[in-house]
């Protein structure tokens, strides 16, 4: 039984393939399955897809993180599907699928709603629809176009649903923008449309409000309700402010225009070398991520609601891959996504890795990415190899030329080198201290030392493809040119050389003693040779056979699996048996290992990634096992951890680790110990321990500097201390007495203030008895006053009651004489209304024969110019038709001008007071008539200055064919400098390559000269100390001579006394003679 422990790698061909689903678990999809990856926890999860063989376009997961849908593309006749999946059990809920008859084969995009009640799902081209489905009942709501034919045809490349409202849409692609809204399951277009000028590659919604468009120019469009708010060049913004003053507002509109006016040529489209335009547009709650260059994401700050600022750039480090020509296009960024807290990004190229960086911890303003978990292998895994002492494994890319040793204990990559040159395969020695690795031109024997692998020796093999070490390691056999060599892996000697195969050799086996080496080739000859002999002692031949897997088992027999599906199984040179191994997944073609216990199991490798394992000895109805974690062709695969243990590789890069669960395993003892030392150059370990040393001693003496410093800070701050305990009890002192001052102040103060008040109160009041008595008094004259204006209002009252008498018979007799007057002037104007009528009818006339002319000239110069000129034949159609529409609108407002008088007639009858309002309206007409026929005119003018322009129009087209050869010849002079340049990068490799030889030898030259100087210095130490020694032996050596000169020079005084002399001359004499040896003992030690 195979469970699956750990899977590594990525499906670049998927978009949008990246997404965390809690702050320490990420989703990606893999091989066959989508994977959730716990990396605190080091731990997966499955999600096991119904047809893991097909391919899986694009995937997201729901805003609430509890449902993931993955769109899987159809084959050739059949239609894509949709399939629901609960990410808390990992379940299939539903399967959506498309009722209609449909071109495409694909979802390109699909995306939940807020709510996470509907799908929005956009099929790929040619029909780009996209349908709306209520993914709970599995029905289609609504569906509606993308884009906009016959105008706008596509392609449609991405799509985004309103975060708060799930009934508005936004389609972007190649001069298209639709903003889409559905009502009563219609969606209609509404806002800002005119997008011919942008090619459009991603699209966000930053608010309920706003969208944030990138183009492929490296602009970015901002729309702000509906409607086109900015358009930024992101290469040179670094602000971005959504609200626009009334005059800034104008500037841009300008700029928009003349941007809008320009046609964009294909020329023009071409974007610089490594820019893939402004992709992967996401919107944070922090502000909004994108990119543009080749490996790098931009991340824009919000500031305010209305303001962005460029705050950070992630760049991803590139590493150079020999077998892509264009290494550049692998980091190109498919992806963006941050964790639920947003301080984690990821991000996804089309290289097979993860990418992952903090959003806050780092300050500065370029950050790099950190590889997610290990680094992978791009492209085919085409080497595989283990070791029996150690838990690790060896792989190899095909594309990548990187060799790569993990841990399967730990799930961690241990060594990673990357070679210059093409590697063909590997193999690793049994103590796991020693690898094997072929290139082109040799096979080259490496020490596995800490950090990297280094060469030991050099084998004259070229175009090595199989490498295998023996069961003990003392051994090695190599495949050249259709021959077997066999290697000590001690003295380097070629201990056999084996020839008899005519074909390509498709793999080697050891015996169990070594003994014994088994071959297969693809003409279906399989030889056993004897390394003892020296010779081939059995072979099979299975003709119009390719043999593809070999494995030799302990009683003798051999089984084979050869490229049509047959498992074979041969004892003594015969076949025995033989079984087709077919499944609904593929035939079982590639390989075959065995994994030997009490019960021999065999597991062997589809073409499709399917894994089957089986019984030994093969029943009559053998009952086989399928394992599927891989949709693709699996390379190679071995099984590892003496039998518990088994990994599998494939073409995409993908590595599986499995644990093989088996009663015989279980039932072992599991106290077996790894071996955990390692290789080291002794030149290496002596500058690690030269600088342990070293640190160590500076580690002591910033120990003693560090106490030395607290030390004289403790001491410093103490006399702070007292220092400000001394002003602290001076400063409280005369505190105090300034209290008590302030205290008298105030008591004072405060009997001036009493005094102050007593004194203003009665100013108050005598002051309020002088101001009653001059009110009162006030009071009186007022009242006089009234009683007299009372009675110049009733003599002002007759007066005028008088006057209104006279002034309506006055008006009486005024309003009969208008009356008259009135009746008169509209006799007038009904005669003026029929003569203009008649002047009316006849200008309608002249003007619809002149339309009718003009519209005979414009079909005949259409004709012309449809033949002579089809490229230009849109653009003037247009203007022709807004002639036509202009005409139209003349034809509309003379319309009007007779609706007007007919309405004149009927309400000059029944208001007499409307006379001077239709008077007016009558003048408007007037005027509208001759503006008619000045734009006539004008018109005519228009249609001369258009015959000029086609001929202007002539010359241009002529002038830009000229212009297409001369591009021609300068691409072409290019093309040969870019030809040139290559020969030279290839020179300039090699010589790099040469040079950093030179560098090894001269390094390891400058180790010597260490070593060689460490003496020497050790030398010094050993004469400084005998120097000073010397030092101090001749300063003893000087004091005792004055000492002796002094005592000499005293004896002076006894020369009159012999004996006296004689006595202190024998002293002076045995004192300075012990003085001398005791001096001259050192000198004789050393």
């Amino acid at each position: 039984m195979l469970t699956p422990r750990m899977l590594f790698g990525l499906k670049t061909k998927t978009r949008k393939n990246v997404f965390c689903i809690t702050n320490d678990e990420i989703l990606y999809p893999v091989g066959g399955v989508i994977v959730l990856h716990n990396f605190k926890q080091k731990s997966q999860r499955y999600i096991h897809l119904p047809n893991p063989e097909r391919e899986i376009s694009v995937i997201t997961v729901a805003i609430k993180k509890d449902y993931l849908a993955a769109a899987e593309k159809g084959l050739e006749n059949e239609k894509p599907r949709i399939f629901i999946y609960d990410l808390e059990n990992l379940k299939r809920k539903t399967t959506l699928g498309i009722p209609f008859e449909i071109d495409t084969h694909e979802f390109s995009s699909i995306t939940f709603t807020h709510d996470s009640h509907h799908i929005a799902a956009l099929t790929a081209g040619p029909d780009f629809y996209m349908y709306y489905y209520n993914w709970k009942s599995g029905k289609i709501e609504s569906q509606a176009k993308a884009n906009n034919p016959p105008s706008v045809s596509g392609p449609v490349t991405d799509m985004a649903i309103n975060p708060k409202d799930a009934t508005i849409v936004v389609f972007v692609g190649i001069s298209l923008f639709r903003l889409l809204s559905m009502s009563e399951n219609v969606w209609r277009q509404y806002g800002f449309q005119k997008a011919q000028s942008f090619s459009i590659l991603s699209v966000c919604w930053l608010t309920d409000d706003r969208v944030l468009a990138g183009c492929k120019d490296g602009k970015v469009i901002i729309i702000q309700s509906g409607d086109l708010n900015g358009v930024h060049d992101m290469d040179e913004v670094t602000e971005i402010n959504i609200i626009i003053t009334s005059e800034s507002k104008k500037d841009q509109l300008k700029t928009l225009q003349k941007s809008l006016s320009k046609q964009m040529s294909s020329k023009q489209l071409d974007i610089k070398k490594h820019v893939a335009g402004i992709r992967c547009c996401t919107a944070i709650t922090t502000g909004f991520l994108y990119s543009q260059k080749s490996g790098e994401v931009v991340y824009f700050q919000k500031t305010s609601k209305t303001n962005y600022k460029k705050h950070k750039t992630f760049i991803i480090k590139k590493d150079v891959l020999c077998q892509e020509a264009d290494y550049e296009s692998l980091y190109f960024v498919n992806s963006i996504c941050t964790n639920i807290d947003g301080t984690l990004l990821l991000c996804t190229t089309n290289r097979s890795q993860i990418y992952w960086v903090s959003l806050q911890e780092n300050e500065s303003e370029v950050v790099e990415f950190n590889v997610f978990e290990e680094p992978l292998h791009h492209g085919p895994i085409i080497g595989l190899s283990t070791c029996l002492w150690k838990p690790i494994f060896m792989t190899c890319g095909d594309f990548d030329n990187s060799v790569r040793i993990w841990n399967h204990a730990t799930m961690k990559t241990v060594l990673n080198q990357t070679f210059m040159e093409t590697v063909n395969c590997i193999s690793l020695h049994p103590t796991g201290l020693y690898a094997l690795i072929g290139f082109s031109d040799k096979v080259r024997f490496f020490l596995v030392l800490i950090h990297a692998l280094q060469v030991y020796r050099e084998f004259g093999v070229t175009d090595c493809k199989i490498l295998a070490f023996s069961n003990n390691g003392h051994l090695f056999a190599a495949e050249c040119n259709n021959d077997i060599l066999v290697y000590s892996s001690i003295t380097f000697h070629t201990v056999s050389r084996f020839q008899g195969h005519c074909q390509r050799i498709t793999s080697l086996q050891w015996s169990r003693n070594d003994l014994i080496l088994h071959s297969s080739s693809s003409n279906g000859a399989i030889y056993e040779w004897s390394i003892e002999k020296n010779t081939r002692i059995s072979d099979v031949v299975l003709p119009d056979t390719a043999i593809t897997g070999l494995v030799a088992l302990q009683k003798g027999q051999i089984i084979c699996i050869d490229s049509d599906g047959n498992l074979k199984e041969i004892k003594n040179t015969k076949v025995i048996r033989s079984e087709k191994l077919n499944h609904k997944h593929g035939e079982c073609s590639d390989f075959i290992t065995a994994l030997e216990n009490s019960i021999c199991k065999l597991i062997l490798a589809g073409k499709n990634g399917v894994i089957i394992s089986l019984c030994y000895p093969i029943e009559d109805e053998p009952s086989l096992d399928f394992f599927l974690m891989h949709n693709r062709k699996i390379t190679q695969c071995c099984v590892v951890d003496r039998g518990r243990s088994f990994i599998s590789t494939d073409i995409e890069g993908t590595i599986c680790i499995w644990h093989i669960s088996n009663e015989s395993i279980d039932e072992q003892p599991t106290n077996e110990k790894y071996f955990e030392e390692i290789l080291i150059n002794t030149n290496e370990l002596a500058e690690k321990n030269l600088n342990l040393n070293h640190l160590s001693c500076r580690i002591a003496e910033v120990k003693s500097e560090h106490s030395f410093e607290i030390t004289r800070q403790d001491n410093f701050y103490s006399n702070k201390i007292r220092q400000l305990e001394e002003k602290y009890t001076d400063e409280i002192k005369s505190l105090k007495k300034r209290i008590k001052t302030l205290e008298k102040e105030h008591s004072m103060e405060l009997n001036r203030i009493y005094l102050d008040i007593t004194q203003m109160k009665q100013m108050h009041t005598s002051q309020m008895d002088q101001m009653d008595s001059n009110f009162n008094s006030k009071l009186l004259y007022e009242f006089q006053n009234y009683d007299k204006l009372k009675e110049e209002m009733k003599t002002m009252k007759d007066t005028y009651e008088k006057q209104m008498k006279e002034i309506q018979c006055a008006k009486n007799t005024e309003d009969e004489m208008h009356k008259l007057q009135h009746q008169r002037e509209v006799n007038d104007l009904q005669q003026k209304l029929i003569e203009l009528q008649n002047t009316l009818a006849s200008e309608r006339k002249e003007n619809e024969e002149s339309i009718s002319s003009l519209k005979g000239q414009l079909v005949a110069e259409t004709a012309v110019l449809r033949t002579n000129y089809e490229s230009k034949l849109q653009a003037e159609c247009n203007k022709l038709s807004d002639l036509r529409t202009e005409l139209g609108i003349a034809k509309k407002k003379l319309n009007m001008v007779q609706k007007e008088k007919e309405e004149f007639k009927s309400i000059k009858t029944v208001y007499d007071n409307e006379y001077e309002a239709l008077k007016q309206k009558y003048n408007e007409a007037m005027g509208s008539i001759g503006r008619l026929k000045k734009e006539i005119l004008e018109k005519e003018k228009l249609l001369d200055t258009e015959k000029k322009s086609h001929v202007e129009t002539k010359r241009k087209i002529k002038d830009t064919i000229s212009g297409q050869t001369e591009l021609e010849c300068k691409i072409n002079a290019l093309e040969m400098q870019l030809e040139e340049q290559r020969n030279q990068l290839v020179a300039n490799e090699e010589e790099i390559y040469k040079l950093r030889k030179k560098v090894r030898k001269e390094e390891r030259g400058k180790a010597r000269f260490k070593a060689e100087i460490q003496q020497l210095e050790g030398q010094l130490r050993s004469k400084d100390s005998l120097l000073r020694q010397c030092r101090t032996k001749i300063h003893g050596l000087k004091t005792i001579n004055l000492n002796m000169q002094y005592d000499v020079c005293s004896l002076k005084d006894l020369i009159q006394e012999p004996e006296k002399l004689k006595r202190r001359a024998k002293e002076i004499y045995v004192k300075y003679s012990e003085k001398w040896k005791t001096e001259d003992c050192p000198e004789s030690k050393s």
